[in-house]
Protein backbone atom coordinates (compact mmCIF):
# COMPACT_ATOMS: atom_id res chain seq x y z
CA UNK A 1 0.00 0.00 0.00
CA UNK A 2 2.98 2.72 1.02
CA UNK A 3 4.45 1.50 -2.60
CA UNK A 4 1.65 2.71 -4.16
CA UNK A 5 1.40 6.00 -2.55
CA UNK A 6 4.60 6.63 -3.20
CA UNK A 7 4.55 5.97 -7.10
CA UNK A 8 0.91 7.92 -7.13
CA UNK A 9 3.04 10.91 -5.30
CA UNK A 10 5.83 10.41 -7.95
CA UNK A 11 3.36 10.67 -10.52
CA UNK A 12 1.85 13.86 -8.71
CA UNK A 13 5.26 15.48 -8.57
CA UNK A 14 5.85 14.69 -12.28
CA UNK A 15 2.41 15.76 -13.88
CA UNK A 16 2.89 19.60 -13.86
CA UNK A 17 6.17 19.35 -15.62
CA UNK A 18 4.95 16.82 -18.30
CA UNK A 19 2.19 19.02 -19.06
CA UNK A 20 4.31 22.37 -18.98
CA UNK A 21 6.56 20.76 -21.32
CA UNK A 22 3.81 19.16 -23.68
CA UNK A 23 2.09 22.87 -24.00
CA UNK A 24 5.88 23.96 -24.50
CA UNK A 25 7.37 21.76 -26.64
CA UNK A 26 5.01 19.07 -28.34
CA UNK A 27 2.03 21.46 -29.41
CA UNK A 28 4.17 23.43 -31.38
CA UNK A 29 5.97 20.50 -32.92
CA UNK A 30 2.48 19.24 -33.97
CA UNK A 31 1.33 22.88 -35.01
CA UNK A 32 3.97 22.98 -37.02
CA UNK A 33 2.86 19.65 -39.21
CA UNK A 34 -0.47 20.63 -39.60
CA UNK A 35 0.69 24.06 -41.34
CA UNK A 36 3.22 22.20 -43.41
CA UNK A 37 0.31 20.95 -45.13
CA UNK A 38 -0.99 24.65 -46.13
CA UNK A 39 0.37 27.46 -47.94
CA UNK A 40 -0.51 30.08 -45.18
CA UNK A 41 1.00 33.72 -44.15
CA UNK A 42 -0.60 32.50 -40.64
CA UNK A 43 -3.37 35.08 -40.38
CA UNK A 44 -5.62 34.84 -42.57
CA UNK A 45 -4.87 33.04 -45.63
CA UNK A 46 -4.89 29.12 -45.77
CA UNK A 47 -5.10 27.32 -48.14
CA UNK A 48 -4.53 23.45 -48.19
CA UNK A 49 -1.77 21.92 -50.51
CA UNK A 50 -0.95 18.78 -49.07
CA UNK A 51 2.38 17.19 -49.76
CA UNK A 52 3.39 20.02 -51.82
CA UNK A 53 5.78 21.27 -49.60
CA UNK A 54 7.78 18.12 -48.94
CA UNK A 55 7.43 17.22 -52.46
CA UNK A 56 9.01 20.50 -53.07
CA UNK A 57 11.62 20.18 -50.64
CA UNK A 58 12.45 16.62 -51.31
CA UNK A 59 12.96 17.57 -55.16
CA UNK A 60 15.80 20.58 -54.36
CA UNK A 61 19.25 19.53 -54.35
CA UNK A 62 20.12 22.42 -52.31
CA UNK A 63 18.00 20.34 -49.88
CA UNK A 64 20.16 17.08 -49.74
CA UNK A 65 23.36 18.91 -49.58
CA UNK A 66 22.61 21.36 -46.69
CA UNK A 67 21.43 18.11 -44.81
CA UNK A 68 24.23 15.92 -45.46
CA UNK A 69 26.44 19.01 -44.55
CA UNK A 70 24.22 19.83 -40.70
CA UNK A 71 24.12 15.73 -40.61
CA UNK A 72 28.00 16.01 -40.50
CA UNK A 73 28.21 19.22 -38.60
CA UNK A 74 25.83 17.90 -35.71
CA UNK A 75 27.07 13.99 -35.73
CA UNK A 76 30.80 15.21 -35.49
CA UNK A 77 30.23 17.95 -32.41
CA UNK A 78 27.91 15.59 -30.47
CA UNK A 79 30.48 12.86 -30.86
CA UNK A 80 32.90 15.18 -29.90
CA UNK A 81 31.01 16.19 -27.04
CA UNK A 82 30.35 12.66 -25.43
CA UNK A 83 33.97 11.64 -26.33
CA UNK A 84 35.67 14.78 -24.37
CA UNK A 85 32.95 14.97 -22.05
CA UNK A 86 32.68 11.05 -20.23
CA UNK A 87 36.68 11.45 -20.21
CA UNK A 88 36.58 15.06 -18.11
CA UNK A 89 33.29 13.65 -16.23
CA UNK A 90 35.03 10.03 -15.41
CA UNK A 91 38.38 12.10 -14.35
CA UNK A 92 36.25 14.68 -11.97
CA UNK A 93 34.78 11.60 -10.76
CA UNK A 94 37.67 10.10 -9.34
CA UNK A 95 39.00 11.36 -6.20
CA UNK A 96 42.01 13.35 -7.56
CA UNK A 97 44.05 15.93 -6.14
CA UNK A 98 42.94 19.87 -7.27
CA UNK A 99 39.32 18.25 -8.61
CA UNK A 100 37.42 21.30 -7.55
CA UNK A 101 40.32 23.57 -9.67
CA UNK A 102 40.22 21.02 -12.83
CA UNK A 103 36.55 21.77 -12.65
CA UNK A 104 36.13 25.39 -12.72
CA UNK A 105 38.79 25.11 -15.82
CA UNK A 106 37.10 22.57 -17.92
CA UNK A 107 33.69 24.47 -17.05
CA UNK A 108 35.06 28.11 -18.69
CA UNK A 109 34.05 27.25 -22.31
CA UNK A 110 30.83 27.09 -21.23
CA UNK A 111 30.54 30.61 -19.01
CA UNK A 112 31.56 32.81 -21.95
CA UNK A 113 29.36 34.18 -24.31
CA UNK A 114 29.34 33.01 -27.94
CA UNK A 115 30.08 36.35 -29.12
CA UNK A 116 33.51 36.11 -26.99
CA UNK A 117 34.23 32.68 -28.04
CA UNK A 118 33.49 33.91 -31.59
CA UNK A 119 35.73 36.49 -31.09
CA UNK A 120 38.70 34.92 -29.61
CA UNK A 121 38.40 31.90 -32.34
CA UNK A 122 38.56 34.31 -35.21
CA UNK A 123 41.60 35.54 -33.78
CA UNK A 124 42.83 32.40 -33.38
CA UNK A 125 42.57 31.59 -36.92
CA UNK A 126 43.01 35.00 -38.62
CA UNK A 127 44.67 34.08 -41.99
CA UNK A 128 46.77 37.49 -41.81
CA UNK A 129 47.52 37.92 -37.53
CA UNK A 130 45.76 35.17 -36.15
CA UNK A 131 47.80 33.00 -33.51
CA UNK A 132 47.51 29.58 -34.90
CA UNK A 133 48.81 30.80 -38.21
CA UNK A 134 51.83 32.59 -36.27
CA UNK A 135 53.03 29.76 -34.64
CA UNK A 136 52.95 27.24 -37.13
CA UNK A 137 54.46 29.19 -39.65
CA UNK A 138 57.86 30.28 -36.79
CA UNK A 139 57.61 26.42 -35.82
CA UNK A 140 58.55 25.56 -39.93
CA UNK A 141 55.13 23.28 -39.89
CA UNK A 142 53.75 26.09 -42.41
CA UNK A 143 55.87 27.90 -45.08
CA UNK A 144 52.73 30.27 -45.19
CA UNK A 145 50.13 31.40 -43.33
CA UNK A 146 46.66 29.37 -44.11
CA UNK A 147 42.94 30.67 -44.51
CA UNK A 148 41.63 28.20 -42.30
CA UNK A 149 37.89 29.66 -42.17
CA UNK A 150 37.83 30.57 -45.34
CA UNK A 151 38.97 27.27 -47.06
CA UNK A 152 36.22 24.91 -48.23
CA UNK A 153 37.80 21.80 -47.13
CA UNK A 154 38.88 23.01 -43.61
CA UNK A 155 35.90 24.90 -42.42
CA UNK A 156 33.94 22.91 -41.85
CA UNK A 157 36.21 21.10 -39.79
CA UNK A 158 37.14 23.89 -37.38
CA UNK A 159 33.77 25.08 -36.79
CA UNK A 160 32.95 21.40 -35.71
CA UNK A 161 36.24 21.76 -33.47
CA UNK A 162 35.31 25.34 -31.96
CA UNK A 163 31.63 23.71 -31.42
CA UNK A 164 32.81 20.81 -29.24
CA UNK A 165 35.16 23.28 -27.36
CA UNK A 166 32.12 25.07 -26.56
CA UNK A 167 29.33 22.60 -25.76
CA UNK A 168 31.91 20.03 -23.97
CA UNK A 169 31.46 21.14 -20.42
CA UNK A 170 27.69 21.05 -20.94
CA UNK A 171 27.90 17.37 -21.68
CA UNK A 172 30.54 16.81 -19.24
CA UNK A 173 28.23 17.95 -16.28
CA UNK A 174 25.36 15.94 -17.15
CA UNK A 175 27.54 12.88 -17.22
CA UNK A 176 29.47 13.30 -14.23
CA UNK A 177 25.63 13.87 -12.82
CA UNK A 178 25.17 10.01 -13.89
CA UNK A 179 28.52 9.28 -12.55
CA UNK A 180 27.85 9.81 -9.53
CA UNK A 181 24.81 8.13 -8.94
CA UNK A 182 25.91 4.73 -10.10
CA UNK A 183 25.69 2.41 -6.76
CA UNK A 184 29.13 2.08 -5.39
CA UNK A 185 28.32 -1.34 -4.07
CA UNK A 186 27.93 -3.02 -7.34
CA UNK A 187 31.28 -1.48 -9.06
CA UNK A 188 32.95 -3.30 -5.42
CA UNK A 189 31.51 -6.25 -6.46
CA UNK A 190 32.23 -6.59 -10.26
CA UNK A 191 35.99 -5.67 -9.10
CA UNK A 192 35.55 -8.75 -6.33
CA UNK A 193 34.56 -11.22 -9.46
CA UNK A 194 37.47 -10.24 -11.25
CA UNK A 195 36.61 -7.66 -13.58
CA UNK A 196 39.15 -5.07 -14.77
CA UNK A 197 38.71 -1.59 -14.63
CA UNK A 198 37.25 -1.44 -18.06
CA UNK A 199 35.19 -4.11 -18.10
CA UNK A 200 33.99 -2.75 -14.75
CA UNK A 201 33.06 0.75 -16.49
CA UNK A 202 31.63 -1.31 -19.93
CA UNK A 203 29.25 -3.80 -18.44
CA UNK A 204 28.38 -2.28 -14.77
CA UNK A 205 28.86 1.81 -15.20
CA UNK A 206 27.74 2.76 -18.83
CA UNK A 207 24.59 0.52 -18.38
CA UNK A 208 23.38 2.15 -15.23
CA UNK A 209 24.00 5.64 -17.05
CA UNK A 210 21.35 4.49 -19.81
CA UNK A 211 18.99 7.25 -18.99
CA UNK A 212 21.79 9.76 -17.87
CA UNK A 213 23.17 9.07 -21.40
CA UNK A 214 20.13 9.00 -23.65
CA UNK A 215 18.79 12.46 -22.12
CA UNK A 216 22.35 14.11 -23.17
CA UNK A 217 22.47 12.97 -26.36
CA UNK A 218 18.92 14.09 -27.52
CA UNK A 219 19.49 17.72 -25.52
CA UNK A 220 22.97 17.66 -27.18
CA UNK A 221 21.20 17.25 -30.50
CA UNK A 222 18.70 19.47 -30.76
CA UNK A 223 20.46 21.95 -29.21
CA UNK A 224 23.45 22.33 -31.97
CA UNK A 225 20.66 21.13 -34.54
CA UNK A 226 19.47 24.75 -34.78
CA UNK A 227 20.75 28.28 -35.06
CA UNK A 228 20.37 31.97 -36.73
CA UNK A 229 16.54 31.75 -35.51
CA UNK A 230 16.08 35.78 -36.00
CA UNK A 231 17.49 35.95 -39.31
CA UNK A 232 15.32 33.06 -41.26
CA UNK A 233 12.38 34.78 -38.79
CA UNK A 234 12.90 37.67 -40.07
CA UNK A 235 13.21 36.79 -43.80
CA UNK A 236 10.30 34.98 -43.24
CA UNK A 237 8.67 37.57 -42.72
CA UNK A 238 10.11 39.77 -44.89
CA UNK A 239 9.05 37.67 -47.88
CA UNK A 240 5.31 36.55 -46.73
CA UNK A 241 4.46 41.13 -46.81
CA UNK A 242 5.25 42.79 -50.32
CA UNK A 243 5.12 46.21 -48.72
CA UNK A 244 8.93 44.81 -47.15
CA UNK A 245 9.88 43.87 -50.50
CA UNK A 246 8.74 47.28 -52.40
CA UNK A 247 11.98 48.47 -54.19
CA UNK A 248 12.23 51.65 -55.91
CA UNK A 249 13.55 51.60 -60.01
CA UNK A 250 14.27 53.86 -62.45
CA UNK A 251 10.62 52.59 -64.06
CA UNK A 252 8.82 53.03 -61.05
CA UNK A 253 7.65 50.91 -58.10
CA UNK A 254 8.90 47.13 -58.32
CA UNK A 255 8.43 44.17 -55.96
CA UNK A 256 11.00 41.55 -55.62
CA UNK A 257 9.54 38.04 -55.64
CA UNK A 258 11.72 36.90 -52.79
CA UNK A 259 14.21 38.80 -50.48
CA UNK A 260 17.22 36.96 -48.78
CA UNK A 261 19.41 38.51 -45.51
CA UNK A 262 22.00 40.45 -45.71
CA UNK A 263 23.90 40.80 -42.03
CA UNK A 264 26.77 42.17 -40.04
CA UNK A 265 29.97 40.14 -39.03
CA UNK A 266 32.07 42.22 -36.70
CA UNK A 267 36.35 41.99 -36.45
CA UNK A 268 37.14 43.17 -33.31
CA UNK A 269 40.76 43.66 -34.18
CA UNK A 270 39.80 46.08 -37.22
CA UNK A 271 37.23 47.70 -35.31
CA UNK A 272 34.73 47.53 -38.95
CA UNK A 273 31.73 44.94 -39.91
CA UNK A 274 31.45 42.98 -42.96
CA UNK A 275 28.15 41.93 -44.76
CA UNK A 276 27.63 38.97 -45.54
CA UNK A 277 24.41 37.37 -47.46
CA UNK A 278 22.70 33.43 -47.63
CA UNK A 279 19.83 33.03 -49.39
CA UNK A 280 16.64 32.43 -48.11
CA UNK A 281 14.89 28.84 -47.81
CA UNK A 282 11.43 28.44 -45.62
CA UNK A 283 12.81 25.10 -44.21
CA UNK A 284 14.76 26.59 -41.55
CA UNK A 285 17.09 23.69 -41.02
CA UNK A 286 17.95 23.70 -44.86
CA UNK A 287 18.70 27.64 -44.07
CA UNK A 288 20.72 27.30 -41.05
CA UNK A 289 23.13 24.93 -42.70
CA UNK A 290 23.59 27.62 -45.40
CA UNK A 291 24.15 30.03 -43.21
CA UNK A 292 26.70 27.97 -41.41
CA UNK A 293 28.36 27.33 -44.51
CA UNK A 294 28.79 30.61 -45.63
CA UNK A 295 30.21 32.20 -42.22
CA UNK A 296 32.94 29.16 -42.13
CA UNK A 297 33.87 30.70 -45.52
CA UNK A 298 33.96 34.06 -45.44
CA UNK A 299 33.50 35.36 -41.85
CA UNK A 300 36.72 35.73 -41.00
CA UNK A 301 37.65 38.02 -44.30
CA UNK A 302 37.94 41.60 -42.98
CA UNK A 303 36.61 42.91 -46.66
CA UNK A 304 33.76 44.68 -46.31
CA UNK A 305 31.99 42.65 -49.12
CA UNK A 306 33.87 39.20 -49.01
CA UNK A 307 31.23 37.08 -51.07
CA UNK A 308 31.53 39.92 -54.25
CA UNK A 309 29.34 42.02 -55.52
CA UNK A 310 25.56 41.96 -53.53
CA UNK A 311 22.54 40.71 -54.85
CA UNK A 312 19.72 43.35 -55.00
CA UNK A 313 17.20 41.75 -53.47
CA UNK A 314 18.73 41.73 -50.31
CA UNK A 315 17.77 43.61 -46.81
CA UNK A 316 19.71 44.78 -44.11
CA UNK A 317 19.76 42.70 -40.45
CA UNK A 318 22.60 44.66 -38.31
CA UNK A 319 23.28 43.40 -35.02
CA UNK A 320 25.31 45.08 -32.37
CA UNK A 321 24.67 42.11 -29.16
CA UNK A 322 27.29 44.34 -27.13
CA UNK A 323 24.24 46.67 -26.33
CA UNK A 324 20.82 47.29 -25.88
CA UNK A 325 18.51 50.17 -26.86
CA UNK A 326 15.33 51.72 -27.45
CA UNK A 327 15.82 53.43 -30.50
CA UNK A 328 18.47 52.37 -33.33
CA UNK A 329 18.86 54.63 -36.90
CA UNK A 330 21.10 54.09 -39.67
CA UNK A 331 21.54 56.01 -42.64
CA UNK A 332 21.00 54.82 -46.24
CA UNK A 333 22.58 56.80 -48.44
CA UNK A 334 21.24 55.79 -52.25
CA UNK A 335 20.29 57.10 -55.85
CA UNK A 336 16.91 56.33 -55.90
CA UNK A 337 14.57 56.83 -52.74
CA UNK A 338 15.55 53.36 -50.52
CA UNK A 339 12.49 51.72 -49.70
CA UNK A 340 13.61 48.65 -47.95
CA UNK A 341 13.43 47.76 -44.02
CA UNK A 342 16.81 48.16 -42.21
CA UNK A 343 16.41 45.98 -38.95
CA UNK A 344 19.01 46.35 -36.01
CA UNK A 345 19.01 43.90 -33.15
CA UNK A 346 20.63 44.28 -29.92
CA UNK A 347 21.38 42.34 -26.75
CA UNK A 348 18.47 40.68 -24.76
CA UNK A 349 18.17 41.94 -21.34
CA UNK A 350 16.01 39.96 -18.59
CA UNK A 351 12.53 41.30 -17.63
CA UNK A 352 11.36 39.11 -14.62
CA UNK A 353 11.27 35.45 -16.32
CA UNK A 354 11.24 36.59 -20.01
CA UNK A 355 14.17 37.39 -21.87
CA UNK A 356 13.40 40.88 -24.59
CA UNK A 357 15.24 41.13 -27.42
CA UNK A 358 15.32 44.66 -28.96
CA UNK A 359 14.62 45.21 -32.42
CA UNK A 360 13.93 48.42 -34.60
CA UNK A 361 12.71 48.71 -37.96
CA UNK A 362 13.55 51.53 -40.26
CA UNK A 363 10.72 51.68 -42.67
CA UNK A 364 9.87 54.08 -45.84
CA UNK A 365 6.55 55.80 -44.84
CA UNK A 366 5.88 55.41 -48.97
CA UNK A 367 5.48 51.95 -49.05
CA UNK A 368 5.18 51.06 -45.39
CA UNK A 369 3.32 52.18 -42.11
CA UNK A 370 3.06 51.23 -38.03
CA UNK A 371 0.23 48.78 -39.37
CA UNK A 372 2.82 46.87 -41.43
CA UNK A 373 5.36 47.01 -38.93
CA UNK A 374 2.70 45.35 -36.31
CA UNK A 375 1.48 42.63 -38.51
CA UNK A 376 5.52 41.64 -38.89
CA UNK A 377 6.03 41.78 -35.23
CA UNK A 378 2.94 39.24 -34.52
CA UNK A 379 4.42 36.71 -37.22
CA UNK A 380 7.98 37.42 -35.08
CA UNK A 381 6.48 36.64 -31.96
CA UNK A 382 4.31 33.41 -33.02
CA UNK A 383 7.59 32.00 -35.09
CA UNK A 384 9.76 32.47 -31.87
CA UNK A 385 7.09 30.68 -29.91
CA UNK A 386 7.46 28.09 -31.62
CA UNK A 387 10.93 27.55 -31.70
CA UNK A 388 12.20 25.06 -28.26
CA UNK A 389 13.40 27.02 -25.25
CA UNK A 390 17.34 26.75 -24.25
Amino acid sequence: MNRVKTRVAAYGFVTPAVITLALLLLYPFCYGIYISFFKTNLVNKWNFIGLKNYAKVLTEADFYSSMKITLIFTVGVVLGHFIFGFLFAVMLNRDIKGRTVFRAILLLPWLFPEVVIANLWRWIFNPTMGFLNSTLVSMGILQEPMSWLGSPKLALAVLIFICIWKGYPLVMIQLLAGLQTVPGDIIEAARIDGATNWKTFWYVTVPSMKSTLSVTLILDVVWWFKHVTMIWLLTQGVNEMEAFRTVATPEGLGIYDHMDPAYTVFHPQEKAFSVLWTPFHPDYQVFQAAYQRDVAAYGASPAWMPQGVRPENTFDVSMVPWMSFSAFHLAATTERPYLLPIFTLGKWVSQGEARVLPLTVQIHPGVCDPFHVHQLQMRLQKGIAGFPRR
